[in-house]
């Protein structure tokens, strides 16, 4: 009884095989040549990106509305067109260094996080960045456990180091510390 199926030799299924590898090898090698656009900004001394797919806009004018109880990264919500946007102090959701007197966010950065927009203060906007991947490295031994999954990885960008946030892993460990609050 024929089954319908070819049998290949050894050698063609060596042939189909290197072909396979080939073409997974030129689609890797479009991908690290393509890169990906990354939005620099400063918080602080220190430069940091995220990637622009999860970038929606920028304000400059804004005003914040405090809420009262609310954790001390969380600075309030601003109006944009009639969307009420929750603001985030990016410094110190990551706990970085504040120098006194030093000025809080100039700009707003919008993203989308699931199916809401969120702000985040920033003191700079730098410019938009291509990157490759193999141009990325991982974070430096040196950042806490902690957020070290707050983080993708590092760039160097001209005479700066660009770390690139994985912006989703920061706002869903917030989201699990808010639930954890609702349930006490």
């Amino acid at each position: 009884m024929a089954t319908g199926k070819k049998k290949f030799t050894e050698k063609e299924v060596n042939a189909i095989l290197l072909r396979r590898a080939e073409e997974l090898s030129k689609e890797i090698k479009m991908e690290l040549q393509t890169g990906r656009e990354i939005l620099s900004f400063r918080l602080g001394r220190e430069w940091y990106g995220l990637d622009l797919t999860k970038f929606n806009a920028i304000v400059k004018d804004f005003e914040i509305i405090s809420l009262p109880y609310a954790p001390e990264y969380a600075k309030g919500i601003f109006n944009l067109k009639g969307n009420i946007i929750s603001i985030l102090d990016l410094k110190k959701l990551l706990e970085l260094d504040q120098t006194p007197g030093e000025a809080e966010g100039e700009y707003i950065c919008i993203i989308f996080f699931r199916d809401i927009r969120l702000g985040f203060l920033i003191d700079e906007i730098g410019e938009i960045v291509s990157v490759t991947k193999d141009k990325i490295t991982p974070p430096l031994s040196t950042i806490e456990r902690l957020k070290m999954e707050y983080i993708e990885g590092e760039f160097k960008y001209g005479n700066i180091i660009i770390t690139l946030l994985e912006i989703n892993n920061v706002l869903n460990s917030e989201i699990k510390t808010f639930e954890k609050l609702e349930e006490n």
